[in-house]
């Protein structure tokens, strides 16, 4: 018998599970600006995600320029159907703009004083979720669908995000696949660091323990795990096996799709009998996005735990959790 069937079917009064969470993101696109660059490579990125949202464009005709506010007419056309945003702004009297130029193929805005002079300039996305998020709404054209799970974990900046991408076949693949078939839309990236928690707590399978054997614990019989525990590159293959499960990439991603395997790349969360592995992301306020895919609904939170041992008389730590789940779905 292994180690690890030995730990798994001893008795045991305290379980713990090991939780990912994103705590720090850059949503970006391939012709991302050098500054941006410069400021992502000063984060330990470990996940990203491969999005599409319809394209953004601003029909300049429509903009109305007056001394204290601007209307702005956005538009997206999908499969030929046009849908029109209006966001009315403040015209900043300290900073006031005279006019606004956005040619052919309406994507870049550029903006201008009263005077001509050059008052700045932003892809017509961007611009408008901005002044979305400024109005606290997070409108749905922007909800982003996720097509592929990726970990860019590594050393002295070789793996970091950006690099990644530029040279990635599945981010080849892609934009192509996107330019051929969903002309309308364009891609995305989500770069992310995550950590991790462990979620410690009693365990009260009917029958576990005798009144005797509580009694009879010692301290080193209650499995505290830490989590300094789990090695980082392990740390990050759960976070990105857990996401591409629950977001269910199957079209790009081919591994990980039936998470939790007993496999070698989480041996260490097996010898520490973890109960199961969770992810949890918020992007509600982080960046004002909401996320989905083919089988999960567009959401600004989404969570979800695996528990590890399925076809043993191992308890769920979330039993209940992943219950009212399955009754939503």
């Amino acid at each position: 018998m292994t180690d690890i069937e030995n730990t798994r079917n001893k008795k045991r009064i305290w379980e713990n599970s090991l939780l990912m969470t994103p705590t720090v993101f850059f949503v970006h696109q391939m012709d991302i600006r050098q500054e941006e660059q410069v400021e992502m490579r000063k984060h330990p990125l470990h996940i990203y995600f491969i999005c599409r949202t319809p394209k953004i464009y601003l029909d300049n005709t429509k903009t109305i320029i007056r001394d204290d506010t601007i209307d702005l007419v956005f538009y997206s056309t999908v499969n030929g159907l046009r849908e029109e945003h209006l966001i009315t702004t403040v015209n900043n009297p300290l900073n006031p703009i005279g006019s606004i130029e956005c040619p052919y193929p309406h994507s870049i805005i550029k903006f201008y004083a009263p005077n001509g002079d050059w008052a700045g300039e932003g892809k017509a996305n961007l611009v408008f979720h901005s002044l979305s998020l400024q109005q606290h709404r997070i409108p749905q054209i922007m909800d982003m669908e996720v097509l592929y799970i990726g970990q860019a974990f590594g050393t002295d900046g070789k793996r970091i995000t950006i690099d990644r991408l530029r040279t990635h076949e599945k981010s080849i693949a892609i934009y192509d696949a996107t330019q051929r078939f969903f002309p309308d839309y364009e891609i995305w990236f989500m770069s992310m660091s995550v950590e991790p928690t462990i979620m410690s707590g009693m365990t009260f399978a009917p029958g576990s323990f005798s009144e005797e054997e509580i009694q009879a614990l010692k301290p080193e019989d209650y499995n505290y795990v830490f989590p300094e525990d789990v090695p980082i590159e392990e740390q990050i293959t759960a976070a990105e096996a857990a996401f591409i499960r629950y977001f269910n990439t199957n079209e790009y991603n081919k591994q990980f799709l039936d998470f939790p395997t007993e496999s070698k790349r989480f041996k260490k969360c097996y010898e520490l009998d973890l109960n199961s592995i969770g992810i949890q992301l918020s992007t509600w306020d982080s960046i004002g996005m909401r996320f989905f895919s083919k089988s999960v609904a567009p959401n600004g939170i989404h969570a979800k735990t695996y528990f590890l041992h399925e076809g043993t008389e191992r308890e769920d730590m979330f039993w209940m959790i992943n219950e009212i789940d399955k009754n939503k779905e």
